[in-house]
């Protein structure tokens, strides 16, 4: 009987000790998933979610409602997810705006932008991220500061015209003010949305936890039904590139059209809200259906009603490219944007030719003349 009694413990023991080992395997396979550069073409090595990554996008993605997607970016240090430093001058140049100011700083643009910060001595601060609309900017250029003590000298702000759908469909629900300040919320777990990371994160730090690796794959398995169960419960992506895009063709109501106009406003008044801002550069540029005449709204309206209120005005430049373009010919605009890329983005050869001299010759005389007046 006692025989049988340990023998059935050593059993008990033996499965366990081969389930967690088990478990071990699995866990350690489910974090050996990295992004491919043969693939994602930015990375110049595979790259996945690490530990400290994760903990560093739990700290900081319920302020900005998501940070960068690490399969567009190299990420070398967390802070890599919400900003990145080229240079080391003094004066700081902070780039924000969505994947139209991410293209300031891709494969094909970043020596570029090592020889504007050599040749101006400056930082350049390059924070773009994909969808980042005025919202957004607004909450990143707070944690910016208040985080990371970095107090841009000058502002380069990319809005694109999807930021009107954007905040109208993304973030206008999640939108908050607290302490003063703007933040954006995540998305909910149940959510259809793009950008949807809360569930992401529960996984990572299930299998990141101090426990044994049952109890990991338990937790796992946990997040793998509750993504499943979401999954058939949403029929429809929460604001996709109809929703996003298709504002631009009907139009806004006026009660829109003015909470776009309050963003851009608590977006202008947040950059200033440091004194030693010198100059806010807003950046625009019109989509091919603007050219074609398929879209009517133009977010450059909004921003030029915004600035117009502002007390800053005469610190704020709109840099737009619409009325050198508005006669552009149809070989012209094929020239202009990507091949088939239902948001309009620049083909890299004309942003290299012509959109980024344009913002940093803006960039440079405003330097110029700040350090006339210094003298």
């Amino acid at each position: 009987m006692k025989n049988n009694i340990i023998l059935f413990f050593v059993t008990i023991l033996i499965c366990v000790l081969a389930i967690e080992h088990t478990s071990a395997i699995l866990v350690k396979r489910l974090l050996s998933f990295k992004y491919n550069p043969k693939v994602y073409k930015e990375l110049s090595e595979p790259q996945g979610y690490t530990k400290e990554i994760i903990k560093f996008y739990d700290q900081h993605y319920k302020d900005l409602h998501h940070l960068r997607e690490i399969s567009n970016h190299i990420i070398k240090k967390p802070s890599d997810l919400i900003f990145k430093k080229i240079g080391d001058g003094e004066t700081k140049v902070l780039i924000q705006g969505d994947s139209w100011a991410e293209q300031y700083y891709t494969r094909y643009s970043k020596e570029h932008i090592q020889q504007y910060a050599e040749k101006l001595d400056c930082q350049i601060i390059e924070a773009g991220v994909s969808s980042y609309s005025p919202s957004l900017m607004t909450a990143q250029l707070n944690k910016i500061r208040n985080n990371f003590n970095i107090n841009p000298d000058y502002i380069v702000a990319v809005i694109d015209q999807t930021d009107i759908g954007d905040e109208l469909c993304r973030y206008k629900d999640l939108r908050q003010i607290i302490g003063g300040d703007v933040v954006i919320r995540p998305e909910p777990a149940e959510s259809n949305g793009v950008y949807k990371y809360p569930l992401l994160i529960e996984k990572y730090n299930a299998l990141y936890a101090d426990s044994f690796a049952i109890k990991k794959i338990y937790h796992y398995l946990i997040f793998r039904l509750k993504s499943t169960l979401i999954q058939h419960r949403s029929k429809k992506v929460k604001c996709n590139s109809n929703d996003i895009l298709g504002v631009l063709k009907t139009g806004i109501s006026l009660d829109d059209e003015n909470y776009i106009i309050g963003v851009i406003s608590d977006y202008i008044d947040t950059a200033f809200k440091k004194s030693n801002l010198k100059k806010l550069i807003i950046v625009t540029h019109p989509h091919s259906n603007h050219l074609n005449k398929i879209y009517s709204l133009n977010i450059e309206k909004l921003i030029s009603k915004a600035v117009d209120y502002s007390n800053f005005k005469n610190k704020i430049q709109i840099i737009s490219f619409s009325n050198e373009l508005s006669k552009a010919s149809n070989l012209e605009i094929a020239g202009i944007y990507r091949f088939r890329d239902v948001y309009s983005h620049l083909n890299h050869q004309y942003f290299l030719d012509y959109v980024l001299p344009k913002v940093f010759k803006a960039v440079t005389i405003s330097m110029k003349n700040n350090n006339k007046l210094l003298k």
